[in-house]
């Protein structure tokens, strides 16, 4: 039993793979041409080395580094949907949940075989440079962007999944992606930056890898739940929708609600002061 498993496992790896190669394929060939085109173009019209373009375009790469997580989860996902593909996988006898996970690990695995070898680049002092300046303020380390990278890729193939709606699965799991990321940033802010020296508030440590691993387990608990009902055309119903939505959810609002009660309470300190806890953290973010 467990051979007949691994072999319809790797079957379906395989047509996966197949599937998904070409938006691999013209995501490479975008990307080389994009980094070595700039290395080469960009100093023909400006005073710039070919080594200053090239960290340029790296570190701009790295900026892509979330819509690149997106289009390979949404484009996976939405292949899982469509009717014409469905109809033929219908004729390969194997469980839902392991379609689903086979095109999930496939998208994921893709994504970092372009992904890890992009955040390597930050290994060079020029490109890492530019980018601690604009993320710095987010309190994102290169171990920390993995996670988060693997938390959006989640949510967005999830997302577009349940919705068989690409735009609007993509969209939807940026804006979750983004307010969770902002919430955060505000969080380790108030716990480890210039305003924890202004609220005093004790603020337990906020471990920021371990929260966004226990997203990623619910958004995933949700996708292999939500293959078995799709994959077979049976009815969500609203109670199991409404479980589901909160799981997605559940990063976000709990972030939210944490930074709302930190404010609450740091708002009666800062009282004495005439400031709120809103007034001093964009006082301090707009000095970065």
């Amino acid at each position: 039993m467990l051979r007949v498993s691994q072999s319809r496992l790797a079957g379906i790896l395989r047509l996966e793979l197949q599937k998904q190669k070409k938006i691999f394929f013209s995501s490479v060939a975008i990307i080389a041409l994009g980094v070595g085109g700039a290395a080469f173009i960009v100093p023909s019209v400006r005073s710039l080395s070919r080594a200053e373009a090239f960290s340029g375009a790296s570190a701009f790469l790295i900026y892509l580094m979330p819509l690149i997580a997106v289009t390979f989860a949404v484009s996976s996902s939405v292949l899982l949907r469509r009717s014409l593909e469905r109809s033929c996988e219908e004729l390969i006898p194997v469980h839902p949940v392991l379609k689903v996970f086979g095109a999930y690990a496939i998208s994921l695995a893709l994504f970092f075989a372009i992904g890890l070898p992009s955040l390597s680049l930050l290994g060079s002092i020029e490109v890492y440079d530019p980018f601690e300046a604009s993320l710095g303020m987010f309190f994102i380390s290169v171990e920390l962007l993995v996670l988060e990278l693997l938390f959006l890729h989640a949510i967005a193939f999830v997302s577009t999944y349940l919705l068989s709606l690409p735009v609007l699965g993509g969209g939807l799991a940026l804006i979750i992606w983004a307010v969770d990321l902002f919430f955060r940033s505000v969080l380790v802010e108030a716990m480890h930056g210039r305003l924890s020296r202004d609220i005093s508030v004790e603020i337990p440590p906020y471990p920021s890898g371990l929260v966004l691993s226990i997203y990623i387990f619910l958004v995933l608990r949700v996708l292999f739940s939500s293959a078995r009902r799709i994959e077979r055309g049976m009815p969500v119903g609203w109670t199991r929708g409404t479980f589901w939505t909160a799981c997605l959810l559940a990063g976000p609002l709990f972030t939210i609600g944490t930074v709302v009660i930190l404010g609450f309470i740091a708002d009666r300190e800062l009282a004495k002061e005439g400031l709120t806890f809103w007034q001093l953290f964009w006082g301090y973010r707009a000095s970065y």
